[in-house]
């Protein structure tokens, strides 16, 4: 069985990650509210 490996678009990270890096949440909150891993938002 294969899975469908999920890709996020550059906008997506352009909003996701200055989230984390401007103070305003914490990676955890960002995954949280995302669905996505904190792996995943790491290698943004």
């Amino acid at each position: 069985m294969t899975r469908c490996r999920r890709q996020f678009s550059p906008e997506f990270k352009d909003e996701a990650i200055p989230m984390v890096l401007e103070g305003d949440h914490t990676v955890a909150a960002v995954t949280r509210e995302s669905g996505i891993s904190a792996s995943t938002l790491g290698a943004g």
